[in-house]
């Protein structure tokens, strides 16, 4: 073979590797149609009704405290919605109890997904003082010689809530240690006592006078007591606002 001819034999090697394959892959083609959008779907579980419910009941009630529900019924979940779905008790009973019938609508957007009754336990948890030590009666109620402990007020009705207390109390009984407190052990402390000489301010205005007076029964704080002027004798009805102290206001 020549050297022309070699040469000429590569070349059209090299053509036909370039041409590439005899029959080329036919493009995909699109046919124009588009995919339909995904439409966002929204679960709601049994978590998501019982949070609800916990919300709308302290509201309604304007309960203080932490609010706990549980179901007392089964209780299938809705499908899946387009938009998010949210419970609202459209009836309940005019007071709070641990058992309540409660009439509730699952709304998602504006459509009313289902309208149903449930059965639901309900706790309402507090702090409440408890005795740390034995008490006598007729001691004072000090908050520092006193326990916390978290309760369920609805079934506990009688507890006495940390905070709805103050030092202004007296032991009615004897109360052993370890025990919650009730109302029933304690009671207003008199800051007025009947036959004790106090001391009363007539208030008009920027005008004050202080005058003696004789308590004619006791009184704690914020009561209404008759009294007695030591110099005139008469009585007049004047508000116990301190220890052995009591205002008139004109």
């Amino acid at each position: 073979m020549s050297f022309s001819t070699s040469i000429l034999a590569r070349l059209a090697l090299l053509a036909a590797l370039a041409a590439g394959p005899a029959f080329a892959q036919p493009a995909s083609v699109s046919t124009g149609t588009a995919q339909p959008a995904t439409r966002p779907s929204y679960a709601y579980t049994q978590d998501n009704l019982l949070a609800d419910l916990a919300r709308q009941i302290s509201d309604r009630y304007r309960a203080s405290g932490d609010v706990k529900v549980e179901l007392l019924r089964p209780w299938t979940a809705p499908e899946p919605a387009s938009e998010q779905i949210v419970a609202e008790i459209v009836e309940a009973p005019a007071n709070l109890a641990s058992n309540l019938l409660l009439r509730v609508k699952l709304v998602s957007g504006q459509t009313t997904v289902c309208d149903t009754s449930l059965l639901v336990r309900v706790q309402l948890i507090r702090d409440v003082w408890a005795t740390r030590t034995p008490v006598e009666r007729g001691d004072f109620f000090n908050p520092t010689e006193l326990d916390t402990r978290q309760v369920d007020v609805l079934r506990e009705r009688d507890t006495v809530a940390a905070a709805e207390t103050n030092g202004e109390l007296t032991y009615t009984r004897a109360v052993p240690a370890g025990r919650l407190l009730c109302w029933r052990d304690v009671a207003k402390r008199s800051l007025v006592r009947r036959g004790e000489v106090i001391e009363v301010a007539a208030v008009e205005g920027a005008l004050s006078i202080t005058m003696k007076a004789l308590a004619m029964q006791d009184g704690s704080a914020g009561d209404t007591v008759r009294v007695r002027n030591l110099d005139t004798r008469k009585e007049f009805s004047a508000l116990v606002v301190a220890e052995s102290r009591a205002q008139v206001r004109f």
